[in-house]
């Protein structure tokens, strides 16, 4: 489960993104005004990549992507790490960007350090040579926002950098490269302090759950009264179970490139369940 820091800085970073997009969706050119109103924030879906050359096939879950309605990938990707152990962002970009063969145009990546008040931005998009064997090559532009002391390093006039551009690899774009090039503009220093702020946020949560301000002490909590028919019996349980254990099992089946969606719905505890009642009829 994500901390409190992770989702408001993932909050903030969607959100900012997606209230300049909506200016461009009201005003600017009627060009620009229609490609932006087909731009959309998307949560963090299941991306599932073609396989590799060696069959291996790859799936993310970004924490905010924004996606073209003509397109066949999100055109930005939004990726926060708060944790203890990395989350390995450099090479999560990269397999956004090389697995989409550059149709991601643009992986953010704020890496907040566990362990100070540090915190650094990338931006990895995909820039294609012009050798003559058509090899890709990632270009990524680090940024340091926040010092270990929990100072904000850079200035306003500093900040993220995306073009309307970068949110679609669709013909429209990629035939004119004159077109879209409305800014879309978060300052560092802003980011900055809007992580430090996060971090303040889990401290104040934590402390609140210790000092009640709501219940007196010794307050009595009343048992909650089941609804008529929700009443859990053990065969509900055992169900439960095995539907969390085959939803594990079918997760590492996925992984197989040899693995056959028909014969795993035969072990799909729902599907058990209806097979017995069809018979029972």
């Amino acid at each position: 489960m994500n901390s409190v820091t992770h989702e408001i800085c993932v909050w903030y970073l969607g959100g900012e993104i997606d209230s300049q997009l909506r200016q461009y969706r009201v005003g600017g050119n009627t060009k620009s005004q229609a490609f932006a109103k087909e731009v959309l924030p998307y949560g963090s879906p299941n991306l599932k990549f073609p396989p590799d050359d060696d069959g291996h096939v790859d799936r993310h879950s970004p924490d905010v992507s924004f996606w073209h309605s003509e397109a066949t990938w999100p055109g930005v990707l939004i990726e926060v790490a708060f944790s203890q152990y990395s989350k390995g962002l450099d090479r999560l970009a990269w397999d956004y960007v090389n697995d989409s063969n550059g149709e991601i145009r643009a992986v953010v990546c704020l890496d907040l350090n566990y362990r100070d008040k540090g915190a650094s931005l990338s931006v990895w998009r995909p820039v294609i040579t012009t050798g003559a064997d058509g090899i890709d090559d990632f270009d990524c532009v680090r940024t340091d926002l926040v010092d270990s002391d929990g100072n904000v390093l850079a200035d306003e006039e500093q900040g993220l950098r995306l073009q309307l551009r970068d949110f679609a690899a669709i013909k429209s774009v990629l035939s004119d490269p004159d077109a879209f090039l409305e800014p879309i503009f978060i300052s560092y220093r802003a980011l900055g302090k809007r992580t430090l702020f996060a971090r303040q946020k889990e401290v104040d949560r934590r402390a609140n759950v210790r000092e009640n301000l709501v219940m007196k002490p010794g307050t009595r909590k009343q048992k909650r009264v089941p609804s008529p028919g929700a009443e859990i019996i053990p065969e509900d349980e055992v169900n439960w179970e095995a539907r969390e254990d085959w939803d594990d099992e079918k997760s590492e089946e996925e992984k197989d490139p040899d693995w056959d969606d028909e014969k795993s719905e035969e072990k799909d505890p729902d599907y058990v369940d209806q097979q017995k009642r069809k018979r029972v009829k």
